[in-house]
């Protein structure tokens, strides 16, 4: 049996992470992602030949969707190497990106984090404090910074709407960075958006991380898609067993390790969870999951600001924050985010809708929801149970939109469904395994050596763009588990030996 000493399965800003940590630790990782590698400078740099495109050009048509999901009818996949996946369900539809590096493809580059409070309250041995140095340390890994208060940003807020009453259009600059390289020929950036960096305009997960964890060791398995979890009994030679589709080879093929790290995405990782206990057996207990499912009462409007005297096709893949000086009750923490359609100029579209796209602008708002959602696994589908009705900040934000409209004197028209690409909960974090799904190690109760380390393991909605928020729980659960490895090792030692000069060298296990 050949095993890794961790198997991670996804590639998104909680599998990067951990890949980049326990790696350096010295551990050997093997990282599963369904989807494949994007073709981008930092991956044709690493000499790494198998790589599939963006969707640009032609390859919109081809490339752009991985997928559908229709709630209890089933799924339908277009392409195994496609960009985006759709889960459609009546009360609730989420969007996620498939491929190395996750959502950091498709993300607006806006790092940022939640309330000051978020973590507090909800296990004894996790506090917001605790986690504040890993916030720094992955912000800064990923380079991000704040807005530049000069002419370098065509499209700032504070151009756009500087003649617009009731618009509070600085407070982009005093919080969320960018993680983009910022230079003067911004006007010119044309790619970076939701289809991708073709160029390096902005920071992605395979170039921070994965790439560089790749030189000490870390093995990607591309387009190999996990689809069981399998908890092994003692004297098998490993902890878990991990099946998984190989969507190249088209077969199914088995992975062993003494340690799991579930960073699939949300819904990938709550429905992974799920129906390897509720259909494939291979993991027991677990009386929380599914719960706490919440969608950061995120809203996606068009807004048709219809401005030929600025082109909304340049720039950064977020042109900044805004708020109102009169905020909506309900939405009075609520984040508001001008996005414009960044990089659709490459693919082939008509010419009147680029025409129209470059004039127009997406309005992005989010907030705390009320993450009492519920997931569950019946008849071999996934089911989501959602009330947005529940939380009064989605009619707040909506409300907001509405005064945005009024303000701007431009119209603002909401999609008609809701849809979230920032789902979180459904394997929470909580004090006992009737609270939540996962200890303060990021643990599952009942199942040693099973950590989830993504969205799904968010014990509230931050309210926010998650990316930062994920990215320093699997920081956090990487320390907890090194720090056991090291005191392992040091009650193991032998009276007098003589300290290693090397970091746990690639021998330690769990």
């Amino acid at each position: 049996m050949k095993k890794s000493d961790v198997l991670i399965i996804g590639s998104g800003f909680g599998g990067s992470v951990a890949a980049a940590r326990l790696t350096q630790a010295g551990a050997s990782v093997t990282l599963l992602e369904r989807g494949p590698w994007r073709d981008t400078p930092a991956v044709r740099d690493a000499g790494i030949a198998s790589r599939s495109s963006l969707p640009y050009g032609w390859k919109f048509y081809s490339m752009f969707l991985r997928g559908l999901q229709f709630g209890r009818f089933g799924s339908v996949v277009a392409n195994a190497r496609g960009h985006l996946e759709m889960f459609l369900n009546n009360c609730l539809s989420v969007v996620c990106c498939s491929g190395v590096g996750g959502g950091s493809h498709v993300y607006t580059a806006l790092n940022e984090r939640p309330a000051a409070d978020y973590w507090d309250g909800y296990h004894g041995a996790i506090s917001s404090a605790r986690l504040e140095n890993h916030y720094e340390q992955v912000m800064e890994e990923m380079g991000g910074s704040l807005l530049p208060d000069d002419d370098r940003l065509p499209n700032a807020p504070w151009k756009v709407f500087s003649q617009t009453p009731g618009f509070e259009t600085q407070r982009s600059n005093r919080r969320m960075r960018h993680a983009v390289p910022f230079s003067a020929d911004m006007a010119q950036r044309t790619d970076g958006g939701m289809l991708g960096a073709s160029t390096r305009t902005k920071n992605t997960l395979d170039q921070v991380f994965l790439i560089p964890a790749m030189a000490r060791g870390l093995v990607v398995k591309a387009m190999t898609e996990a689809v069981g979890i399998y908890r092994l009994a003692d004297g098998q030679g490993a902890g878990y067993r991990v099946e998984a589709y190989d969507h190249a080879s088209r077969r199914m093929r088995s992975f062993f390790a003494d340690r799991v790290l579930l960073a699939a995405g949300t819904l990938n990782t709550v429905k992974l969870l799920l129906r390897s206990r509720d259909s494939n057996q291979g993991l027991h207990g677990m009386p929380a999951l599914g719960t706490r499912f919440g969608a950061n009462s995120d809203c996606l409007a068009m807004w048709r600001v219809n401005r030929k005297d600025h082109d909304f096709l340049a720039g950064t893949p977020c042109h900044g924050e805004f708020a109102l000086e009169d905020p909506d009750a309900d939405a009075a923490d609520a984040r508001f985010m001008q996005v414009g359609f960044l990089g659709f100029q490459h693919a082939k579209l008509p010419g009147f809708v680029v025409r129209w796209l470059r004039r127009n602008l997406l309005l992005v708002g989010c907030a705390v929801d009320q993450s009492d959602g519920t997931a569950v696994w019946r008849r071999g589908r996934l089911r989501i149970d959602f009330r947005k009705q529940n939380s009064p900040s989605f009619a707040g934000v909506i409300r907001s939109f509405k005064a945005i409209a009024r303000l701007s004197g431009r119209p603002v028209t909401s999609l008609p469904f809701t849809l979230t690409a920032h789902p979180s909960g459904g394997a929470a974090l909580g004090a006992d395994e009737s609270h939540g799904v996962v200890d303060h190690r990021g643990e599952v109760y009942g199942h040693p050596g099973l950590h989830v380390v993504d969205g799904a393991a968010l014990p509230a909605s931050p309210g926010a763009p998650p990316s930062m928020t994920i990215a320093a729980w699997s920081s956090h659960v990487c320390e907890q588990i090194v720090s056991g490895w090291q005191n392992r090792i040091e009650a193991n030692r032998p009276v007098g030996s003589i300290e290693p000069t090397e970091p746990a060298a690639r021998s330690v296990t769990t």
